[in-house]
């Protein structure tokens, strides 16, 4: 390992040469490539010109300063802007094509089991509150009569919408179709035939429906 500093800031000046031709290399290659068609070889060209633009405009300087010492920031503050800006965005896109594909879930269909406990809470549970509170307040004079039971209908009434919302959910959810049934006339009666099935629904789905049709013929 060498002590002399001529000899290190020309092996520097050397590599940053090379490093300046380089970078410059990559996209003036890559402009002869179809890198329009795609929004990860935009973010790749952008990023590769500011790379060269930063590392040419670096050597310019190492050879010619400017006196100006407020030209020098500018400059700096530029080049690193577009280097923040580009790097960002080449980070976003290998973010967003390499992150988990994850199944939408309707926030407003609800699990089977919280269906179930949501339907016994709105037809008997709070039903049977109301009917309560309303029986021991005529015996015991309780207070508040009329507003505890409007607060219990209201709830109530709002179970039931959201049980309406759910189940409407469920039942247009076009991911839970996995084929078509079809009532086809035998000798012997009717036959039920599956003219179309998607196996892969099958084996991804927790449940899945099947669409009755009709014969196609008469």
């Amino acid at each position: 390992m060498t002590h002399d500093i001529h000899v290190l800031e020309m092996w520097i000046r050397v590599v940053e040469i090379i490093a300046a031709v380089a970078t410059t290399s990559f996209p003036v290659i890559y402009s002869l490539y179809p890198w329009r068609s795609r929004p990860i070889g935009r973010v790749l060209m952008g990023v590769g010109v500011t790379y060269a633009v930063t590392l040419d405009t670096t050597t310019f300087m190492s050879f010619w300063r400017p006196k100006n010492i407020l030209l020098i920031f500018w400059v700096d503050a530029i080049l690193l802007t577009a280097i923040a800006v580009s790097t960002s965005c080449l980070t976003y896109y290998v973010w967003k094509i390499n992150r988990p594909r994850r199944r939408k879930i309707d926030i407003m269909q609800l699990s089977s089991k919280a269906y179930d406990v949501t339907k016994k809470i709105a037809q008997i549970y709070i039903p049977a509150l109301a009917t309560l509170y309303f029986a021991i307040a005529q015996i015991w004079h309780l207070p508040e009569t009329e507003e505890v039971i409007g607060t219990l209908a209201a709830v109530d009434t709002f179970l039931g919408a959201i049980l309406h919302v759910s189940a409407t959910s469920y039942l247009n959810d076009p991911n839970r179709l996995a084929g078509t049934l079809r009532l086809e006339p035998g000798e012997d009666g009717t036959n039920l035939h599956i003219s179309s099935l998607d196996s892969q629904k099958l084996l991804t789905q927790p449940e899945v429906t099947f669409k009755m049709v009709g014969s196609s013929t008469q």
